[in-house]
C-alpha cells in the first residue's frame, strides 16, 4: 500500500500497539483508493483485519483538465464513506487517509482536501 519511506513512517507509526483499538489506513492513490485496517497480535505482530479498494481514476482528470471533476470528487467522496464504514465496522478507531501527486497537482486539489478533511479522520498528503 505504501510505497515511499515517507508514507511507510506514517503506517508504521499509526499501527496500534497489542491490544489496542485496530487503525484504518486509506491510500487515495491517483488511480485508486485502498482502504486496510489493521491491529497487532500479542506477538506484536500486524494482522490484517480488513480490506478493500475502489476505482477513483484522479489522474485522468489531473492529466487531461489539470483539475479534477466534481463527478470524481463525488465518486471518491462515495469510496470514501465506504472505507469509513469498513473501517468502524471492523473496530477501527482512528482512521488516517494519505493522498498521492494526483490530488497535489489538481489545482482545485486543495478543496477536495478540504471536503475529505471535513470527514472524521486525520488525512495527509504523501509524495
Amino acid at each position: 500500500m505504501a510505497r515511499s519511506g515517507r508514507a511507510n513512517a506514517v503506517l508504521v507509526s499509526q499501527v496500534p500497539a497489542p491490544g489496542a483499538s485496530p487503525v484504518a489506513v486509506i491510500d487515495i492513490g491517483s488511480n485508486s483508493g485502498r482502504v486496510v485496517v489493521l491491529d497487532r497480535d500479542a506477538a506484536g505482530h500486524l494482522r490484517l483485519i480488513a480490506a478493500s479498494h475502489a476505482p477513483l481514476r484522479l489522474v485522468s482528470d489531473v492529466d487531461e483538465r489539470q483539475s479534477l471533476s466534481e463527478e470524481s470528487m463525488a465518486r471518491s467522496m462515495d469510496a470514501f464513506r465506504d472505507f469509513r464504514a469498513i473501517a468502524t465496522g471492523a473496530g477501527a478507531r482512528r482512521i488516517v487517509a494519505v493522498a498521492t501527486a494526483a490530488m497535489r497537482h489538481a489545482r482545485n486539489g486543495r478543496l477536495f482536501l478540504e471536503r475529505i478533511s471535513s470527514m472524521p479522520w486525520e488525512s495527509r498528503s504523501r509524495s
